[in-house]
């Protein structure tokens, strides 16, 4: 059994990538709070209790060495005061009380384990340095009781020293515990260092990862159905992909997948029922050709040979069916011109634009001498269109040109300029102008602004521009100043070297 893809919402998805980030970003500083605290507790033990052991150690072999010095000045005393001087035993007695001082200080710090280890030297030269005081206390009792002090025997130098040793011994193992310990706190710095460092290295590669997962599965997705839209937007019905996905993007890419199918089903039916209505008006517009001719040659026939004979209604009627047929058949001619724009095949080609005009003006001559108008253009460059179709939408827009100015002299001026690959075509004239809400209007089929005893015609000719313009690749537009005259552009698409006609 296949199993269907898991895809998750881009909501999870975005979350749980930023909550990865956050995880590891907790976990950075979760450790580095660790370390921290590591360091700080070494910190603090070495201020409370090794510093102080230090110090007390050292205090203590001081104090041993003043109440050694105190001693051997009171007994120095007898030669000038056979008791001795009691002003010189004070220093020995604040030694005494300080001694024992420092070893009961020592004692507290018990639950150290430097102190722990050190407990039964502590205790050795507690009863040392008892001893020590046991033949101190019987020296000084002696002197003062006014015999001579007894000499100094080997045994007390020895122990005297041995104390001595013993408090020395005490101090170097708590300064080596010390040393050790910050020896044992940098190197836990250095690694922890290292390890943020390393930590930080590793957040940044799932960040990294993140970023490129999100990229891979949202951004670069969301990109090309971006570029689909546009193929879309631009009239190509182009279906996305992505369908398969469960997310967000997946809806979207079946939501854009299930309108490009009904364009596309609507244009297909649109351009049938074009076809379909082009194929009418054309057969329509055909067949109707014979019977107007008919009509229009006979009403023709009657007012050549009735006119004047009859009473003046007669002639008023005669003159409205001749009317009526002519501009009918003008309608119909017109009608088959704009359906044959749509149904002809193309026939693009490299075209000097300068001979399709001078074709136009060949023939409007007529109508230009009428109106005695003056048209005139700028050098001309070659396009890609169809020759026949150009020639027509430049008589088109001239004829327009010539039929809507109220001057005694139409000036008409065609011009061309190079943007991108396209050239923009401009023909302006000096006529009655368009109002801007019109703009869009005058290119529909049987668009008329004025009444046909103003103005005369079909309403399809600019119909008939755009459609060639359109069928040759370009668009159509005007600009215009009621009362001042009316531009039209539009573009064609460029030949490969763009060449300005000759």
């Amino acid at each position: 059994m296949k199993l269907r893809p898991v895809s998750l919402p881009l909501f999870v998805r975005i979350a749980a990538g930023y909550g990865l980030i956050l995880l590891v970003m907790l976990g950075i500083a979760a450790l580095t709070l660790v370390r921290l605290h590591d360091t700080a507790a070494v910190a603090e033990h070495l201020s409370r209790e090794a510093v102080p052991e230090l110090q007390l150690s050292d205090d203590l072999r001081v104090q041993i060495l003043n109440e050694q010095i105190a001693l051997a000045r009171f007994e120095g005393s007898v030669d000038t005061m056979p008791r001795g001087s009691e002003d010189l035993l004070q220093p020995y007695f604040r030694a005494h009380d300080q001694i024992f001082g420092d070893l009961a200080a020592l004692a507290q710090f018990e639950n150290d384990a430097s102190i722990s280890a050190l407990a039964p030297t502590i205790s050795l030269l507690r009863t040392q340095i008892q001893a020590v005081e046991t033949e101190s206390s019987q020296e000084i009792a002696t002197i003062r009781s006014g015999l001579p002090p007894g000499a100094e025997s080997a045994a007390e130098i020895v122990l005297v020293d041995t104390v001595r040793e013993t408090a020395a011994g005490i101090g170097d193992e708590i300064g080596l515990h010390i040393r050790i310990t910050v020896a044992d706190a940098q190197k836990s710095a250095s690694d922890s260092t290292r390890l943020v460092i390393m930590a930080s290295f590793i957040g940044l590669g799932v960040a990294l990862a993140v970023a490129i997962a999100v990229t891979i599965g949202i951004s670069t997705p969301l990109r090309r159905l971006r570029a689909s839209a546009d193929r879309i937007a631009a009239g190509e019905m182009v279906e996305p992909g992505f369908t398969d996905r469960r997310d967000e993007i997946g809806s979207l890419s079946r939501a854009m997948t299930t309108m490009v199918r009904s364009l596309t089903k609507q244009s297909d039916e649109l351009k049938r029922s074009n076809a379909d209505l082009e194929q009418f008006a054309y057969v329509a517009s055909h067949d109707l050709q014979e019977p107007l001719r008919m009509v229009s040659g006979f009403t023709g026939l009657l007012k050549r040979r009735y006119s004047g004979k009859l009473d003046a209604d007669a002639d008023e009627y005669i003159d409205f069916a001749v009317g009526g047929a002519n501009r009918m058949q003008s309608l119909i001619n017109d009608l088959l011109s704009f359906s044959r724009v749509g149904r002809e095949e193309l026939a693009a080609k490299p075209v000097n634009t300068q001979i399709a005009l001078d074709q136009a003006l060949a023939n409007l001559q007529s109508a230009i001498e009428d109106r005695s108008a003056l048209v005139s253009s700028s050098q001309l460059p070659t396009v890609w269109a169809d020759h026949g179709m150009l020639v027509r939408l430049f008589q088109n827009l001239i004829s327009n040109a010539l039929k809507f100015c109220k001057a005694e002299r139409p000036i008409v001026r065609i011009q061309a300029e190079a943007r991108g690959g396209d050239w923009v075509f401009s023909v302006a004239d000096n006529g009655i102008g368009i109002e801007p809400q019109y703009k869009d209007r005058i290119f529909l089929i049987f668009q008329r602004l004025h009444k046909q005893s103003e103005y005369p015609g079909t309403g399809i000719g600019l119909a008939v521009c755009k459609r060639i313009v359109e069928r040759n690749g370009g668009r159509i537009w005007l600009e215009s100043e009621p009362g001042k005259g009316t531009t039209f552009f539009f573009t064609l698409p460029a030949t490969g070297g763009q060449q300005i006609a000759a």
